[in-house]
């Protein structure tokens, strides 16, 4: 009779009563499987904790990105499978395959590696939020979520030393006086641009849950959080995101009130009468409207475009594009330039061809997913929380003209350093794990 068969009628003990490796064998399985398990079911708080090793370039960025993809072949062993479907796995393998042309065509592969571990990370990140969209978790994701973008705008504020002159200098003296006192941590800090983008993504986000809650003191919290944080994104004076911002409520209050869509061509009609130095003004912006200030983001675009146009389907190479960039810029011996100032032009310089297919096939499935949520009972708790990150979601299309969310910089001691933003992951994860919630995508 083998060792692993159950006792017999005449009395054989099995390999868990014999004396040997083979009980013991069971019980470490056993074991493991029991760890797996609670590794699984604990996944974002796994990963989010160890990708913030990850999205700051450092020793231990590696070993983090392997912490952090532990769950995939824990649940190809228990489950069956390495994780759910969702709308964006096309877009996830083009973007792989991005990466690896990219790759070949970069100028440094120091920079390409921290850049490939940051890209891997933020898929893992994808993955953990809408592998995960449970009633527990989606509630943690709102509050986390709001929680780290307060923290972000504390982060930056604490480790600028100011706004220029003219950029609501009025509004933020006394805050920056007191983030001054705060100390600095490392040598990275946040750019207020990288802010603002996280900012604006909470603010539509408490937008969306203060104007379609079912419950009363919910949406008088997530109306108070989201004016706080209004607020700090007017302090980074950051103009990509004032308008991502506008765009994305003014999204959000139609939807909330439909007979509001026939003043939408009057306030453009407005808008392109009146320009954007009367609504400046009004927040004692008038500084930020003059010309010059467009002036550096066209010149980037321009140059950019003519980058592409001598390697339009490898791109510039992954994280290459502060090498590139002096070559094309005119006058030569301009300041350094980390990034075009527009996503989608720095998807196309770090991916090439397949990062522009990737960037298409994830605005469709956005698309088609924000039409799916959009149309699901209004009076679901999860509903207002989906119109919110619908909303972000167009905020940060516009966003995303403007200012790039993914970029090389800071510049530390001479070197170049390549950092990628979390936010389109945490977007399109959400995205996911609220469409589960609301039953218009497979569990």
């Amino acid at each position: 009779m083998g060792q692993w068969e159950q006792r017999t009628a005449g009395g054989a003990r099995t390999a868990q009563e014999r004396p040997g490796t083979g009980g013991f064998a069971i019980h470490v399985g056993r074991a493991a499987a029991s760890a797996a398990d609670s590794i699984l079911a604990l996944e974002p708080l796994w990963v989010i904790p160890v990708l913030l090793l990850v999205f700051f370039p450092n020793s231990l960025s590696w070993p983090a990105v392997a912490l952090a993809a532990l769950p995939w072949p824990l649940r190809l062993w228990r489950r069956g499978y390495l994780t759910t479907r969702t709308p964006f796995d096309a877009s996830v393998l083009l973007l792989l395959g991005g990466i690896g042309m990219g790759l070949y065509a970069s100028m440094d592969l120091r920079l390409s590696t921290e850049a490939i571990h940051g890209y891997v990370g933020a898929i893992i990140l994808f993955y953990a939020l809408s592998n995960n969209a449970s009633s527990g978790y989606m509630r943690f994701y709102v509050w986390f979520g709001l929680f780290m973008a307060t923290s972000a705008a504390v982060w930056a504020f604490s480790q600028s030393g100011g706004l220029p002159e003219n950029k609501l200098s009025a509004y933020n003296e006394f805050i920056f006086r007191a983030a001054a006192a705060l100390p600095k941590v490392g040598s990275y800090g946040l750019s207020l641009n990288a802010t603002a983008g996280a900012l604006m993504i909470g603010t539509t986000a408490a937008g969306g849950i203060a104007l379609f809650a079912r419950s009363g003191p919910l949406r008088y919290g997530a109306g108070l959080w989201g004016a706080a944080l209004l607020i700090a994104l007017l302090m980074t004076a950051s103009r990509a995101a004032f308008v991502g911002t506008g765009a994305a409520l003014l999204f959000l209050v139609i939807w909330w009130r439909r007979w509001l869509i026939p003043l939408v061509p009057v306030l453009v009609a407005v808008g392109v009468v009146t320009g954007p130095t009367a609504v400046l003004s009004l927040l004692g912006l008038s500084g930020m409207a003059s010309p010059e200030t467009f002036v550096g983001r066209t010149e980037a675009w321009q140059n950019t475009l003519t980058m592409l146009s001598d390697m339009p389907f490898t791109g510039v190479g992954l994280a290459s594009f502060p090498l590139v960039y002096p070559l094309y810029s005119i006058p030569a011996g301009a300041a350094p330039v980390v990034s075009p100032h527009n996503i989608y032009l720095h998807v196309a310089t770090d991916f090439g061809i397949l990062g522009v297919l990737a960037a298409l096939a994830a605005g469709i499935a956005a698309l088609r997913l924000a039409v799916q949520v959009l149309r699901a009972p209004h009076l679901d708790l999860y509903y207002g929380l989906a119109c919110g990150l619908v909303a972000g979601v167009v905020g940060f299309a516009v966003y995303g003209f403007f200012e790039s969310a993914v970029g090389g910089g800071p510049k530390v001691a001479g070197t170049w350093h390549y950092w990628v933003s979390p936010i389109p992951s945490v977007l399109a994860g959400l995205l996911v794990a609220t469409a589960r919630r609301l039953w218009v995508l497979d569990q």
